[in-house]
């Protein structure tokens, strides 16, 4: 892992292997470590990038106020450091959404766009839960936390190892960040946005997933043009964790098809 201070943030982030880059976004209490079975795998063929964004994993500072726009920001930030003009871009769950905002910002950067378990927007019945999902967090252990989260993603029996990694990450959370970025999650909507996107893109969602389902995945599908809908037999919202294998040969087999 290494160390950049970016946008006032001492960002943590792997960089790894040549080649066209890749940029791994995760999700909501992950950090750059859950994508570790993709960034092992594509390395030998791309320059692999995964950063943890603020407030999340080992990266410290700019906690004071989160939101999409400043998630974006800094993914753009670190690209340039790296001297990474265009890239592939993976965002699962929140790093989805962070991967919508960055098509109305920077759209340019982008070689494809791969839209992981994921919606355009958390709203309904999601959104009208926030205050009463940032009071638990308030009130129980982030161990708690963890397991709750878990267990929401994957509603149905699982692989102890999975758990046991997904855990492990969710509880390294801090309370105050965690919960300013739930607020950030829990409070966008990019619908209007899908109509502009023009890079090649992939919508994947696993067909147990609960947290962002197979019908959010057809809402982006059916609205950004030409994109590709991958459904992933057998699993569930933490697809990356629960068949890598499956995630990783569907996310290559789009890359492949492209022309860059």
């Amino acid at each position: 892992m290494s160390v950049m201070q970016i946008n006032g943030v001492r960002m943590n982030y792997i960089d790894e292997g040549t080649g066209a880059g890749i940029i791994f976004v995760h999700g909501l209490g992950e950090s750059a470590l859950s994508w570790r079975n993709q960034t092992d795998y594509f390395k030998a063929k791309y320059r692999v990038i995964a950063m943890d964004l603020r407030g999340h994993g080992a990266s410290r500072g700019g906690e004071a106020e989160i939101t999409m726009e400043q998630f974006a920001a800094d993914i753009i930030a670190l690209l340039d450091a790296l001297m990474i003009d265009k890239a592939h871009f993976v965002g699962l769950s929140m790093g989805g959404l962070v991967c919508q905002e960055l098509t109305r910002t920077a759209q340019e950067r982008m070689l494809s766009l791969s839209l992981c378990n994921t919606a355009a927007f958390v709203g309904g019945g999601a959104a009208g839960k926030l205050p009463e999902r940032l009071e638990m967090i308030e009130r129980i252990s982030m161990d708690a936390m963890a397991d709750f989260i878990v267990r929401a993603c994957m509603p149905y029996d699982f692989a102890q190892s999975v758990y046991d990694e997904a855990f492990n990450i969710f509880r390294q959370n801090r309370k105050e960040p965690y919960k300013l970025a739930t607020t950030a999650t829990f409070s966008v909507d990019f619908r209007d946005c899908l109509k502009s996107v023009r890079v090649p893109t992939c919508v994947v969602v696993g067909e147990r997933d609960q947290s962002t389902p197979v019908s959010a995945a057809q809402f982006i599908n059916e609205n950004i043009k030409g994109s590709k809908l991958e459904i992933l037999p057998g699993v569930g919202h933490l697809s990356k964790l629960e068949n890598p294998q499956l995630f990783n040969s569907t996310i290559e087999r789009f890359l492949n098809n492209i022309i860059v």
